[in-house]
């Protein structure tokens, strides 16, 4: 990414900003919404089922969607209903994050991952996002409080304030901005 007006996206160099998101998706990039959204009548498997082409057995489908399942304490009979319809904060990022962890992105954005769950959740969240891509894969996290980066130490943090970068450096502004907060920036 290059700074001022003339910015693109790049990815492998290659400039992405105009691609359709599903083009995007196809180059490995994924996206966690802060309010994931409800899908009426789809289920976690029929969504995955689409997103893969065709490309896992439905059978090894099922079996890794209810291994995920499992290690992120999602209750089975979630996994039948419709996604993310009358779910929870929590379930809801917990079911983006099992979408994630079967298609296999290697750019991955969480935009506040850490939104609307409990600190059971926020737990079980990190946990899952350390074992399954710090250090395998680029990971962007978004968040407005530093509670999640109590879990999950970033190798670098940017503070962004009215669009525009106000500071980089390492965990240490993290821990500057919760003893001085952000007006120290």
């Amino acid at each position: 990414v290059q700074t001022g007006t003339d910015s693109e996206i790049t990815l492998d160099h290659q400039p992405i900003s105009g691609l359709p998101v599903h083009k995007r998706a196809q180059e490995g990039i994924f996206i966690s919404h802060q309010t994931p959204p409800a899908l009426s009548g789809v289920t976690v498997f029929q969504l995955l089922r689409v997103a893969l082409g065709g490309k896992l057995d439905p059978i090894e489908l099922r079996l890794k969607i209810s291994e995920y399942a499992k290690q992120l304490g999602i209750p089975a009979d979630l996994l039948d209903r419709p996604l993310n319809d009358g779910f929870s904060g929590g379930e809801r990022k917990k079911f983006e994050l099992l979408q994630a962890a079967i298609l296999k992105p290697r750019f991955l954005i969480f935009d506040e991952i850490d939104s609307g769950v409990d600190l059971d959740a926020l737990k079980t969240i990190t946990t899952f996002i350390k074992s399954e891509w710090i250090g395998k894969s680029t990971v962007v996290l978004i968040t407005h409080n530093p509670r999640l980066l109590r879990y999950i130490s970033p190798d670098s943090v940017i503070i962004i304030r009215d669009g525009s970068i106000t500071a980089t450096g390492s965990h240490e502004l993290v821990n500057k901005i919760e003893k001085q907060g952000y007006d120290t920036i």
